[in-house]
């Protein structure tokens, strides 16, 4: 009897209400800059360094220099599709393959190995841009900001 009355006493409708709060930061440690570190999804992700070039008068080329490390225990598959670069206007940037070399879809990191990569992307100016890489099988994502009109 004592139950029936406690749960009778408490209201139907409740409902636990979850809110975010995030401080600027809190915001600004997901943005990461040239030589940081971000863990994403068992990976070590660095963005070394960046050059911009010309493209044979065509226009510019932005190359990103990345280091990635797996500090897990099983070898993890990076999707390169899963690189991305955006300008201001949340343009995506496209993505360059150099002649004679093989688009390599995807990039198996066994575990406590380090693989470097240069990849290049197609931008009009030097603005500001965000690139991110994201591993869609762990959860994991970061952001690097490059300022190239400094």
């Amino acid at each position: 009897m004592l139950f029936f009355v406690i749960s009778a006493s408490l209201p139907m409708d409740v409902y636990a209400t979850i809110t975010t709060k995030t401080t600027e930061e809190e915001s600004s440690a997901r943005i990461h800059k040239i030589g940081e570190t971000a863990n994403v999804g068992g990976l070590d992700v660095t963005v070394l360094s960046y050059t911009v070039a010309e493209d044979y008068g065509e226009g510019l080329r932005l190359i990103l220099h990345l280091s990635i490390f797996n500090h897990s225990e099983e070898k993890i598959d990076v999707l390169t599709n899963n690189m991305k670069l955006i300008d201001q206007q949340g343009k995506l940037q496209p993505r360059i393959i150099v002649e004679g070399e093989k688009a390599i879809p995807t990039i198996t990191i066994k575990p406590a190995e380090m693989y470097d990569e240069k990849i290049i992307f197609e931008i009009n100016d030097l603005d500001m841009y965000n690139f991110s890489v994201r591993n869609p099988f762990y959860t994991g994502e970061a952001h690097w900001t490059i300022e190239l009109n400094d």
